[in-house]
């Protein structure tokens, strides 16, 4: 995270745990912002981090239907995507223990088709 310093306009974190945030805030730009939609219990932040170049933290409740397509239309437009796991119905217990060590690249997702 160090050689990402200063270098993003806005994060979008879906994280709905706590966890230490101060490098995703140092990521950011002057003016920056960081928006967190995954509600985790607390903020693990340092302020001054805030203070430093004038930086932000914001949420956003979800979207309605046209909000959340302008929003995937914008994805598909410039190439964004989100890096995902998928796991079937039998590797449930093994993903949420690996949550817990956080040993997790992506996010998961659960298809409930595959055992």
């Amino acid at each position: 995270m160090k050689a990402q310093a200063n270098r993003f306009d806005f994060l979008l974190d879906t994280v709905s745990a706590t966890y230490p945030m101060d490098a995703c805030v140092r990521a950011l730009k002057l003016d920056g912002t960081l928006c967190s939609l995954g509600i985790p219990e607390r903020f693990d932040l340092s302020p001054v981090m805030l203070t430093m170049g004038r930086r932000s933290l914001a949420s956003s409740g979800a979207g309605g239907t046209r909000d959340v397509g302008e929003m995937l239309a914008f994805c598909a437009q410039h190439g964004i995507s989100a890096g995902v796991e998928v796991v079937g119905r039998g590797a449930i217990n093994e993903a949420l223990a690996r949550l817990g060590r956080n040993d997790v690249k992506y996010r998961f997702v659960i298809d409930m088709a595959r055992d």
